[in-house]
């Protein structure tokens, strides 16, 4: 099995992929892997995507920089998923799949934590546009709402009240 030692480059076409973990470690997408990179110890350690995934579509880090929620782009026919880590361990905490709400869409376009990172929202791409409301620690879909049928960029909940989200695209 081939493992990673060092990556160079980054995948430049998501929105907000370069993330500050701290003062001195660096997280971003490259290939088919998050790097997760301590620019004082020039080490670097890897969340590689799943299997049978296309690449990764978008990453969020929650506010407390504790988590990170990588989306991943499904083979044809097979949904959505996101799966959020553990940034200091790397360890798998949830995946969460647009299964879960009877989605065709195949991605997520983006996604964004609230602001005590214990729910997190995932914009499904096409055809569905639909946006998803997570109470992802217990895996539970809190609730879904069609957006548009155009395009979607971003989507961010309100700091101070985690009922009030706001998305951004085409006509929306």
């Amino acid at each position: 099995e081939l493992v990673p030692a060092q990556v160079f480059g980054v995948r430049a076409s998501l929105k907000d992929h370069i993330w500050y973990i701290n003062e001195q470690t660096v997280l971003y997408p490259a290939g088919s892997h998050v790097v997760v990179s301590s620019l004082d110890q020039k080490l670097q350690r890897f969340i590689p995507c799943t299997e049978r995934s296309e690449g990764i579509t978008a990453i969020a880090v929650s506010p407390n920089r504790k988590l990170v929620a990588v989306a991943e782009l499904a083979p044809d026919g097979e949904p959505a998923t996101a799966t959020v880590y553990d940034v200091a361990t790397l360890k798998r905490k949830k995946v969460l799949s647009a299964a879960a709400a009877n989605l065709a869409t195949r991605e997520f376009a983006c996604m964004a934590f609230s602001a005590d990172s214990k729910g997190l929202i995932t914009q499904g791409g096409s055809p569905d546009w639909t946006l998803l409301h997570w109470h992802w620690e217990k895996g539970k879909l809190g609730a879904a709402s069609k957006q548009s049928t155009a395009p979607i960029f971003q989507c961010s909940f309100n700091p101070y009240d985690s009922s009030v989200v706001c998305v951004t695209g085409d006509g929306v």
